[in-house]
């Protein structure tokens, strides 16, 4: 799963241009999802130690697992912009 090899990756130091690159997508694909995980109230520590499903309850506007990382931005988008 994306999220949680971005979470481990970056809690282990990688920055954001080597984990896409790492993992075929996109800088700014990390990007979103690094700030999409720094607005949420756990740590990344915390956040690593989570399972798909934890992550999912964590994030419950998102399909965690399940959409593609274009899919999880549009849809963090559009669902924090309607509060």
């Amino acid at each position: 799963m994306e999220l949680k090899q971005i979470i481990r990756l970056h809690h282990d130091g990688m920055s954001n241009r080597k984990i896409a690159k790492l993992l075929g997508i996109g800088r700014n694909t990390v990007n979103a999802y690094m700030q999409l995980l720094e607005a949420c109230d756990r740590s990344l520590s915390e956040l690593k130690e989570l399972d798909d499903h934890q992550l999912q309850e964590v994030f419950p506007s998102h399909t965690v697992g399940v959409c593609s990382a274009r899919q999880f931005i549009v849809l963090s988008w559009k669902y924090g912009n309607e509060r």
